[in-house]
């Protein structure tokens, strides 16, 4: 619980939000600017597929175990590598997704990244 005692700790729901499915979700939905920079709409951030609350609270200790992890490697820039963390929590431990389901799930990230990428590189190339 949060401080308040009801609430879900917001690091815990933002840590649901970095799970892959979440960010597969970002480079297939959003909008590829100049760069290959992501953009997303209001109403397509709501879509985005985020752990249900009871899911997150269910895997409280672990994301709070990892949490230091996840926050170095988003301060080194690595945002794969704590994406991978809060996988390991959420959708292996959790929801128990199979080591092929979740490899599926990041390839399948990976593809759309790339995508994302050369689409906004395109745009940088003068007319």
């Amino acid at each position: 619980m949060g401080a308040g005692g009801g609430e879900v700790d917001v690091w815990l729901g933002v840590g649901g939000a970095v799970a892959a499915a979440a960010i597969a979700c970002c480079d297939a939905d959003g909008d590829a600017q100049c760069g290959g920079v992501l953009k997303l709409e209001p109403r397509e951030a709501d879509q985005l597929p985020v752990p249900a609350p009871a899911v997150v609270l269910a895997a409280r200790a672990g994301l709070q175990a990892c949490r230091p992890a996840v926050r170095d490697a988003l301060r080194r820039g690595n945002l794969l590598h704590a994406v991978a963390l809060v996988d390991r929590v959420l959708l292996r431990a959790q929801l128990q997704l199979s080591e092929d389901q979740h490899g599926e799930l990041v390839a399948a990230r990976a593809l759309l990244a790339a995508r994302r990428v050369a689409r906004g590189a395109t745009r940088l190339v003068p007319p």
